[in-house]
């Protein structure tokens, strides 16, 4: 199997997908997710390993359900244009530059949150969300679990290594 980077998000090809719901771009140097700003339908969206940092063109994709943004340059500001995407249950933030979760604490159907290997050390912003079932905190900065202690009680799974 051979191993390809993509360099760039195509504007031409990508607007033309209006009813795609799955969409993982994998490995490369883009840092541009305007082409697929209007792909309204989109599921499911992993950008993972990429240069993706700026977060904005993706605020419309209101029927997001996974987005994986691991191994991305997306840091706490970036963080902010994902507040509107309140039907994510899965949030995959591994090995970002990322320190506070307050942006995605509104998120009240997310289920499985992964920041493994991040510099967040505060749970409160996540602690409200009552549908979380997984949290993956290993190798993070989180060294006190007490604002999730609740969730824990009632069935989530904490992962820490």
């Amino acid at each position: 199997m051979t191993n390809t980077t993509v360099h760039q998000v195509d504007p031409c090809i990508f607007p033309m997908f209006t009813g795609i719901k799955d969409l993982f771009l994998g490995n490369g140097e883009y840092d541009d997710l305007a082409p697929i700003a209007k792909l309204t339908t989109l599921q499911s969206l992993s950008v993972a390993l990429s240069a993706v940092k700026n977060l904005h063109p993706i605020e419309g994709l209101k029927r997001l359900d996974r987005l994986d943004l691991s191994h991305t340059a997306v840091e706490d500001e970036d963080l902010k244009s994902l507040a509107g995407l309140v039907n994510l249950t899965e949030l995959m933030l591994d090995e970002d530059a990322i320190t506070d979760l307050t942006p995605i604490g509104n998120m009240k159907k997310l289920e499985r949150l992964s920041i493994k290997k991040t510099r967040v050390q505060n749970l409160a912003p996540v602690a409200g969300i009552k549908t979380l079932k997984f949290l993956y905190i290993a190798e993070s900065a989180v060294s006190d679990i007490s604002p999730v202690s609740p969730l824990i009680s009632g069935g989530m799974k904490l992962v820490q290594n």
